[in-house]
């Protein structure tokens, strides 16, 4: 059931990333972007953690770094691809 759940993860992110993505070697996933490779690998924890949404948010909610226009609409255009 994880792997299917990874593997449906891993499918997203290829397809909202597909022209930075190279390919994939030694369980990682490699793209590339304005000549800088990032290499992502995924596993499923042992022991999940266990948190509701709520606390995801306010983890989440830490001072909004400074972002180019160019960099934040990057950002919007991959959080809408990822339904995020």
């Amino acid at each position: 059931m994880a792997t299917n759940a990874k593997e449906k993860f891993v499918a997203k992110v290829i397809e909202a990333l597909s022209d930075a993505y190279l390919g994939t070697q030694d369980k990682k996933y490699y793209f590339e972007q304005d000549g800088t490779q990032i290499a992502m690998a995924l596993t499923c924890p042992k022991t999940p953690i266990e948190f509701t949404k709520k606390e995801n948010i306010t983890a989440a909610a830490a001072p909004d770094p400074e972002f180019t226009p160019e960099e934040r609409k990057t950002i919007e255009d991959l959080m809408w691809k990822l339904n995020l």
